[in-house]
């Protein structure tokens, strides 16, 4: 209708809009629940926690422990099943009717090895007339008489019982019938000769018995019999030439024989063994293996702690080096074994700073390798602790040297807990760690250097300190117990030490004095602290140096006359030269100024037992030889103590009596050098690295003789110049330079240097 208003039909809405509509609203919900569920916090109980990082945090040790328990169980159970067949092949070939009980066999266990071998070999021994009758071609052992199995039971139950000859004559008998000779037979053999030291049967069997390249095994234990067979004092040559050889042949030995020797050559008191350990070190990664063990790794960062250098305590640069290169590059696990040998390296350099990275070491050790138990992986032993010991007696730091002391004693105590030290008892080398320690240690009173404020000028120039000491007697008056009782009186049933260190010298004394005699009184108790603790001479050098350094010399040379023959030890070549050393110290303003007076009378009585240990040449008790350098240190004290006395011509006797026994033209010819030290290069064929990383002036001279330097008689020298005799200055300084150019000429001649003109020692000036 015209004009009229009419109402506009809605369309219905179109299908796509729809779904649209429907996802989005899906959507708004999805996003609700999950709203509701974050709002939600998650918990995860302990139990939980723990099941979670099992796996994460898991001790990298368990596996190989159950390893071990499975490969012991193993041997054992083939051990078993070896009797066995040697049992029954004892039944079956005992002809003459004799007990074959377990226990008849028990009571004598060659019998029933030697009883079938005897048979075995009569019936080879009638095969082989027979063969040689009819010319056959040689055979088996019939199947019914012999079995592989039983001839190699019969190899190994020889081999664990040490009979060579049995287990040889087995392998024989199977060679000669023609049955392949099994690997494992063969390496028990070889394994039995390394165990033995036989390095001449080895050689004999592997000739024999080896038709085709050895094994590794196998290599190992004959290379293995030659280390056993050569003296601990002498270089193994023929087992590292025997270990180049293998090299030659392109069959180099294991990595654990290289272990094996080196650490053969570490352990040798010779410096030029222990060059070549490095070298060889070095030659194996060129030519074997070029990624060395873990086991190889602790082998050289603890040869870092001592260095060839004698300059050098320690090289804990390149012990870090070695570590992070094991750790970091190549992602070994470290061992214990790993942990302190980094440690000793750090600690021994007694500065601050590496002795700091050794305490952090071993917190990383306790810390940082916990499962989700809190089980440490690592615990502790005693090396540890020494390692430590070592570090914190270098800085001075007794605090800390207490601290593992109770430590070590704590854990003696019935705590059984996981984390707890593993035989971490005290012992010998642990207490003279703490002792030399205690006399390393400066006490920071001084009784000399005390300002006295009784006066009133004395307080009007320190008012801080009157007020100091008003609040420290304050301080004292309210607690009865001053800090500075370390040591509790003797009829205590339990004496203890203060919770700080000795303040004074005295306190220093007494704690030591309570350290020792709680060892002697700890001798054959087994419930002690000290149980471990053996008195011997370097435990009590390691005493007397706590006196020389804290008490008076008189005091010290009591001791020293008393305590050896107290405990039963005999004196040793380092006290005496220790306590020389403590004459040549002596001050005149000690002792109300005759502490020289007392120090010559004393060094005397030493000289008299000294000359006759120097002219013997050997350390009381035993064949080994009296160093070089010791005789150079008791010589020089001894000629500091005529000095400071003003003994000027007995110091001039002792001078010219040890140019007598010791001639410089003697120092100039230096040992013949040992072929495997030559620097020559050979490609093939060699039977010395091809790579070193020592070179020949780095390897220090252990045959020195004895010399006397300028640094030595400087002190002789200026008294000299004091009183104006010129002869004896002039000998002096012939003397000390003939040494030194001595010394020059034996560098050159053993680096093979010859200089352009020969130069002749200087002219001796008449005294």
């Amino acid at each position: 209708m015209l004009g009229s208003i009419a109402l506009r039909r809605q369309k219905e809405p179109a299908p796509a809009m729809q779904a649209l509509d429907e996802r989005i609203h899906a959507l708004e919900i999805t996003a609700e629940v999950e709203k509701e569920e974050v709002a939600q916090e998650a918990y995860y109980s302990e139990r939980d926690l723990a099941a979670f990082y099992q796996d994460v945090l898991a001790n990298p040790f368990e596996d190989e422990a159950e390893l071990q328990v499975n490969q012991q169980a193993l041997r054992k159970a083939e051990a078993a099943e070896d009797s066995a067949l040697v049992q029954a092949m004892y039944e079956r070939f005992n002809v003459e009717g004799t007990s074959s009980s377990s226990e008849a066999a028990n009571a004598n266990s060659e019998k029933p090895v030697q009883v079938i071998l005897s048979r075995l070999e009569s019936i080879v021994l009638r095969l082989e007339a027979t063969e040689r009758l009819v010319g056959a071609e040689k055979t088996n052992f019939p199947i019914s008489i012999l079995t592989f199995r039983e001839c190699e039971a019969l190899v190994r139950v020889s081999a664990r019982a040490k009979d060579a000859h049995s287990a040889e004559l087995t392998l024989d008998l199977m060679k000669r019938t023609g049955l392949p000779l099994p690997e494992a037979a063969l390496t028990s053999v070889l394994h039995l000769y390394a165990r033995l030291g036989n390095s001449a049967a080895a050689d004999r069997f592997v000739e024999t018995f080896l038709s085709s390249p050895a094994t590794e095994d196998q290599r190992h234990f004959h290379i293995q019999a030659h280390i056993k067979a050569t003296p601990k004092d002498l270089l193994p040559t023929s087992a590292l030439d025997l270990l180049h050889s293998y090299e030659s042949q392109n069959i180099p030995a294991p990595i654990a024989t290289y272990t094996s020797v080196i650490s053969t050559l570490f352990h040798l008191p010779s410096s030029i063994a222990r060059g070549q350990a490095w070298d060889l070190f070095s030659h194996m990664r060129y030519v074997a293996h070029p990624d060395p063990s873990v086991d190889l790794y602790t082998v050289m960062i603890s040869a870092c702690a001592y260095p060839l250098k004698s300059s050098l305590s320690s090289e804990p640069e390149k012990a870090l080096d070695l570590w992070t290169e094991m750790t970091v590059d190549h992602r070994l696990v470290p061992t214990v074994a790993t942990y302190n040998a980094v440690i000793l390296a750090c600690a021994r350099d007694g500065t601050k700073e590496f002795v700091s990275e050794a305490f952090r070491l071993a917190r990383q050790m306790l810390d940082s390798h916990r499962d989700a138990h809190g089980q440490s992986a690592y615990r502790p032993d005693r090396k540890t602790f020494c390692a430590l010991l070592e570090g914190a007696k270098r800085i001075g730091d007794l605090a800390r040297v207490r601290w593992i002391l109770a430590e070590m004693t704590k854990s003696q105590e019935g705590l059984e807990e996981v984390n707890a030290p593993l035989d971490s008892g005290v012992n010998e080398e642990v207490m003279m760690h703490v002792f030399n320690a205690y006399a390393a240690f400066k006490p920071p009173f001084i009784r000399a250097k005390t300002v006295v404020l009784d006066s009133p000028v004395a307080k009007a120039r320190n008012p801080e300190a009157v007020q100091a000491q008003q609040a420290s007697s304050q301080a004292s008056s309210e607690s009865e117990e001053g800090s500075t009782g370390d040591i509790v009186p003797d009829d205590n049933p339990s004496p203890r030490f203060s919770h700080i260190p000795p303040q004074t010298h005295s306190e220093v004394l007494g704690e030591v004095k309570f350290l020792f005699q709680s060892i002697r009184d700890s001798q054959g108790l087994p419930d002690s602290k000290f149980r471990g603790v053996k008195i011997t001479p370097r435990l009590i050098t390691a005493y007397l140096s706590v006196f020389y350094n804290h008490s008076s010399l008189r005091a010290s040379s009591d001791i020293f006359r008393t305590l050896f023959e107290e405990v039963g030890v005999p004196r040793t070549a380092r006290a005496y030269v220790e306590a020389l050393e403590r004459c040549a110290n002596a001050r005149k303003t000690r002792d109300s100024g005759s502490e020289r007076d007392y120090a010559l009378s004393f060094a005397e009585e030493l000289w008299r037992d000294w000359v006759l240990l120097e002219a013997n040449g050997k350390h009381p008790g035993t064949e080994k030889r009296l160093d070089a350098r010791t005789i150079e240190r008791a010589n020089a004290a001894m000629i500091r103590v005529l000095t400071l006395n003003n003994d000027l011509d007995r110091a001039m006797d002792s001078v010219r009596a040890f140019a007598g026994r010791y001639k410089p033209e003697n120092v100039r010819r230096p040992p013949p050098k040992p072929l495997l030290r030559s620097t020559r290069t050979i490609l093939g064929g060699a039977s010395r690295p091809l790579v070193r990383m020592t070179g020949m002036t780095e390897v220090p001279d252990d045959y020195v003789p004895p010399v006397l330097l300028f640094k030595d008689l400087e002190v002789l020298h200026h008294r000299l110049v004091a009183y104006g005799r010129v002869k004896d200055i002039a000998y002096i300084k012939w003397l000390t330079k003939a040494y030194e150019w001595a010394l020059r000429v034996r560098r050159d001649e053993s680096t093979k240097f010859v200089p352009r003109a020969e130069a002749a020692l200087p002219v001796a000036v008449a005294a």
